[in-house]
């Protein structure tokens, strides 16, 4: 089985070394962007359904299978901004 490495971890990791408000603000652009790239995904998928109405369910399962995983960044980049917020984030280079 091969390992999974997802990049943001390193990110997140190392944003530890940035002062507080930058890397919470860092943490909000990603979060930005993951929202937007949601919606072109939704967008996407409704042009599926309008456009390939004879491939739409397989088609739109698929567009479904990312939107998702995006839903699980947004969710987790969330999380990590309300613990650095809330003083509760623990970094590995204090």
């Amino acid at each position: 089985m091969n390992r999974v490495y997802l990049k943001e971890d390193v990110g997140v990791y190392f944003g530890g070394l940035l002062d507080k408000e930058e890397f919470a603000e860092i943490l909000l652009q990603r979060i930005d962007l993951l929202i937007e790239l949601k919606g072109k995904l939704d967008n996407h998928r409704k042009e599926i359904r309008q456009h390939a109405p004879d491939i739409a369910n397989l088609a739109c399962w698929l567009v479904t299978h990312h939107i998702m995983h995006v839903d699980v960044e947004i969710e987790w980049f969330q999380k990590i901004h309300d613990e650095l917020l809330s003083g509760r984030l623990v970094y590995g280079f204090e």
